[in-house]
């Protein structure tokens, strides 16, 4: 037998297992936080701890509408998949062209890449996560299949995608269909978290999409990231 492959097999079951687990007993999305978001930090978003790896930020494309109106996203060139989106209000301080934006909540300035482990997240505006090992994600969006900002996509699991506000998507749409506050509560299969914010004109957002795997303890795997400042 060869002990090497044995162990290293064991390794991802192992790991596997405890992300199972995690995921089941729901996730804590932000363990240094006190909202309630995965994980301040400068540079993409994070100071990080342990190693100097640094994830991109690639592009994030996308229709933006200030008010009821619904925003959509999607990463561009994603062959991966995403489980995770972040939404921030940011400071704009761009001025002669020069292009400054900084994070509210620590002063650090946005930047296109985070670090690859342990990305401590700056306190969001509004954040929404699925993570569990059932071959259901990642999930690949599209411009076909969007992410609908405020809204929780649909997956045909007992585990929902879930909101930093505690919503989950329970599958009842779109049949349950109605207005909640000037919004749809469904688009398609995907449901609305009611207590999700909307975009206000005048102001400036930083909008992310990522693969990231909570460890919990403050620890964290980035896989991919995709990104897009909005001004409106």
């Amino acid at each position: 037998m060869n002990l090497t492959k044995w162990n290293v097999r064991a390794s991802v079951l192992v790991a596997a297992m405890f992300a199972a687990a995690l995921a089941g007993c729901g996730l804590d999305l932000d363990p240094n936080n006190t909202d309630t978001d995965v994980g301040s930090g400068g540079g993409g978003g994070g100071g990080g701890g342990g190693g100097s790896s640094w994830v991109a930020c690639e592009q994030l494309d996308g229709s933006v509408a200030s008010g009821n109106a619904v925003s959509t996203f999607w990463p561009v060139g994603n062959t991966y998949g995403v489980n995770s989106f972040y939404v921030w209000e940011i400071d704009n301080a761009s001025a002669n062209g020069d292009m400054e934006y900084y994070f509210q909540s620590t002063g650090a300035p946005v930047t296109d890449q985070v670090p690859s482990e342990n990305w401590t997240i700056p306190t969001t505006l509004w954040s929404a996560i699925r993570m569990n090992w059932d071959g259901l994600d990642p999930y690949h969006f599209s411009v076909e299949d969007p992410f609908y900002l405020g809204y929780l996509p649909y997956v045909n699991s007992t585990i929902s995608w879930q909101s930093k506000t505690g919503a989950r998507n329970d599958g009842a749409c779109p049949a349950s269909d109605q207005l909640v506050n000037g919004r749809q509560r469904c688009q398609g299969a995907n449901q609305l978290d009611p207590n999700s914010p909307t975009l206000v004109a005048g102001k400036s957002y930083l909008m992310r999409m990522l693969m990231i795997i909570p460890l919990g303890a403050g620890q964290n795997r980035v896989q991919s990231c995709y990104q897009r400042i909005i001004d409106l």
